[in-house]
């Protein structure tokens, strides 16, 4: 969220709060893979109100097939060239997300919680709050990483500190075929 203008956050935020709440779908572990594969083969694609997992090595795939032009994300067709200035990092992905916990990003996880009028104790507290917010309202939640869960614990040992999470919109994460990349 850190490369979002002020006025382009606020203006988000202020539709997040008014938009009609999207029926809640959340599907976590292999339960994801299953449905999310079946759906996009079935033509529905993304739910709003999902929550997704993914690899880091989709995660990266999911990055490299994306080129923003004229501040819009789109996905790169086989055989096109791009610009240099079209490559999407997770800095130009992070200004299209409508909210990241992350350890790569500053998250202004603080500063996201000001904008959506909500208070909390903790930071954890803080983007549990923003998570259900935007899931209520029809986003997508992704988490990157081997056996991600709901609290950013995995098999592996990775703690709060270490995961990454991102919200985009559903109709973002539709358009950009977020669901190809859960493998």
């Amino acid at each position: 969220m850190s490369q979002i203008p002020g006025r382009k956050r606020a203006a988000r935020n202020q539709n997040a709060r008014t938009a009609a709440p999207a029926q809640t779908l959340v599907l976590t572990g292999r339960d994801v893979e299953t449905q999310v594969k079946r759906r996009a083969t079935d033509g529905a694609g993304i739910v709003g109100g999902m929550e997704i997992n993914l690899s880091q090595d989709a995660w990266e795939q999911f990055q490299r097939s994306l080129h923003e032009h004229d501040d819009r994300l789109e996905r790169r067709v086989d055989g096109q060239t791009y610009p240099r200035d079209e490559h999407v990092d997770v800095w130009v992905l992070s200004a299209h997300a409508e909210a990241i916990f992350s350890q790569d990003i500053d998250p202004e996880v603080w500063e996201t919680l000001a904008d959506l009028d909500m208070e909390a104790e903790t930071e954890e507290d803080a983007w549990r709050l923003i998570r259900s917010f935007y899931l209520e309202r029809g986003n997508v939640l992704v988490r990157i990483g081997e056996g991600a869960t709901n609290e950013g614990a995995t098999a592996e040992g990775i703690g709060p500190d270490d995961r990454e999470e991102w919200i985009f919109s559903e109709a973002l994460a539709t358009r950009l075929g977020l669901a190809g990349f859960v493998h």
